[in-house]
């Protein structure tokens, strides 16, 4: 019996279910599925939207090269069967893509079109969807107040519309330019008053990162308790892993790296950086931040040759930690999340004049 587009349209309402329930590797089955129907039956519409989703669920499951090539198939279809409002969703989920693999140049076009197509269509949560979007492109090129001025209107667009997952999206983009702009404690109390405006494992699993990498922050700089940073991203951790969230529970473990380092225990330190690396495979804006996070483990040993009197141990050392400061070079105009890295590092390394 052939199935029919009317039934892909069902089976993908399923789908969504399973995606927001955590099973995103169902629900990528199943867009796949839909995939082929709308393609035997020539719709182009059903196809592209199918495509789109399917990218989507790709991207949670760290399977980047094929959604990249999904979303570009969605995109060529949206624009086909002139769809303003999927051309807007899928080049503002493209562009992320680029951004997030540190390619600002490819990002920007995308996130420019996503904002125009969004505001054009006069729906405001789409358009402030749009904005945060440019607005962590402006983020990564470092060009702050721009990106700043892109987050208050889309919290004006959120309390307008009373659109609660827009209104945590937008606060959770004002506490990562806080952290950005070097205000740790800010980016804390925005997290922290975050608590109980969840909607979704997504956005709790994200909560619990935030909060952790704020904490982390105040703790490289200020000092303190390590175990408040642990417990949240130890949350986190857990939260990504059951949504089967690869590069979101690398993240947390990466950050996981510092903290033990803190703490002193190398070993500890040293199975996150290896279990992070394995779930990152070749992305390059992870793998770069985890070069980084691989300093921590070089200021330890940098401290235990320093006790021990071992010169070689001690040049070896200096050798891997001057070799992590410069994995963020590349990207310091490209990246956030490596110059966050870096930051955390320098915070914690000891003063080269101790030698």
């Amino acid at each position: 019996m052939t199935t029919t587009p009317q039934q892909a349209h069902q089976w993908m309402w399923a789908a969504h279910e399973a995606l927001r329930s955590g099973r995103t590797r169902e629900a990528a089955q199943v867009y796949a599925r839909a995939v082929e129907v709308f393609a035997a039956a020539a719709d182009r519409a059903g196809e592209g939207e199918a495509r789109a989703n399917l990218g989507q669920a790709l991207l949670a499951l760290g399977h980047h090269d094929a959604a990249r090539t999904e979303l570009s198939s969605a995109l060529a279809l949206a624009q086909l069967t002139d769809s303003a409002p999927l051309e807007a969703a899928v080049a503002s989920a493209l562009g992320a893509l680029h951004l997030d693999h540190g390619d600002p140049a490819a990002a920007a076009p995308l996130l420019q079109r996503a904002l125009v197509l969004a505001e054009a269509g006069g729906v405001r949560q789409r358009a402030g969807g749009a904005r945060l979007g440019l607005a962590s492109l402006h983020r990564d090129r470092g060009e702050l107040d721009l990106a700043a001025a892109l987050v208050a209107v889309a919290q004006g667009d959120a309390a307008a519309t009373w659109d609660e997952r827009l209104g945590f999206a937008a606060e959770a983009a004002r506490a990562g330019l806080d952290l950005e702009e070097g205000d740790a404690r800010s980016a804390l109390a925005r997290w922290v008053a975050l608590a109980g405006r969840t909607r979704g494992p997504e956005e709790e699993a994200a909560r619990w990162s935030g909060l952790g990498s704020a904490r982390l922050a105040v703790l490289v700089v200020e000092g303190g308790s390590v175990e408040p940073s642990r417990d949240a991203l130890e949350a986190a951790w857990q939260g990504f892993a059951d949504l089967q969230d690869p590069l979101g529970t690398a993240a947390c473990r990466r950050r996981l790296v510092v903290v033990e380092a803190l703490l002193g225990d190398r070993d500890e330190a040293s199975s996150h950086l290896l279990e992070a690396r394995a779930l990152v495979g070749a992305h390059p804006v992870q793998r770069a931040a985890l070069a980084v996070a691989e300093g921590h483990l070089a200021v330890l040993d940098r401290q235990a040759a320093l006790r021990r009197g071992d010169v070689e141990a001690l040049t070896n050392a200096e050798l891997r930690l001057a070799d992590a400061l410069a994995a963020a070079t590349p990207w310091e105009r490209r990246s956030a999340r490596v110059r966050g890295a870096r930051r955390l590092l320098v915070a914690h390394a000891p003063v080269r004049s101790e030698g």
